[in-house]
């Protein structure tokens, strides 16, 4: 008796086969599990690459929060509270009612809260880049968990068809 056809089954993944579940003879079905490969360093590597997603994840997080920071300083909400208070001191110090020294500190609180709004609006752009690169980032660590999960698949071998198994090459722990 010849079989009609013979399908020889390998695993995509490298490992020590933990478990054989068929013995020669043994007739099975599509989708049966045959052997279970050593899992331990596969799952290890999933839980490595989520733990990358989460920090990426936060990653991008943190960045969406620092262009909402840039946003509403770039916006200057102090510029013209410090504006009126500056040009009520120049006014002051015209009519002589004011210090100097009052006047300057009011300048240089105006000086200083226009500066702000100026580094604001130029982080603007480098905010939203940090944005696109966590973004990217998020994406890869999606990418490395997919793969991983797919690879830890791999550790459970089972039968691409319906049939007799005629050999067994490996034994548990090879």
């Amino acid at each position: 008796i010849e079989p009609i056809a013979k399908v020889e089954i390998k695993s995509k993944a490298n490992g020590i086969i933990k478990g054989l579940k068929v013995q020669i003879g043994d007739y099975v079905q599509v989708g049966q599990v045959l052997a279970e490969l050593d899992k331990e360093n596969l799952e290890a590597a999933v839980r490595q690459a989520k733990a990358a997603l989460q920090g990426s994840e936060a990653n991008l997080v943190a960045a969406q929060a620092q262009l909402q920071k840039n946003d509403v300083e770039a916006e200057g909400p102090d510029v013209p509270f410090t504006k009126r208070n500056f040009d009520r001191a120049n006014k002051l110090l015209e009519e002589g009612v004011l210090s100097k020294q009052s006047f300057d500190d009011s300048r240089s609180s105006y000086e200083q809260a226009v500066n702000r709004q100026n580094i604001a609006r130029s982080q603007l752009s480098v905010s939203r880049a940090k944005i696109k690169q966590a973004e990217a980032e998020v994406a890869q660590a999606k990418a490395a968990v997919d793969r991983a999960e797919e690879e830890l698949s791999y550790a459970t071998i089972k039968s691409p068809i319906s049939g007799v198994v005629l050999s067994r090459d490996v034994e548990i722990g090879s």
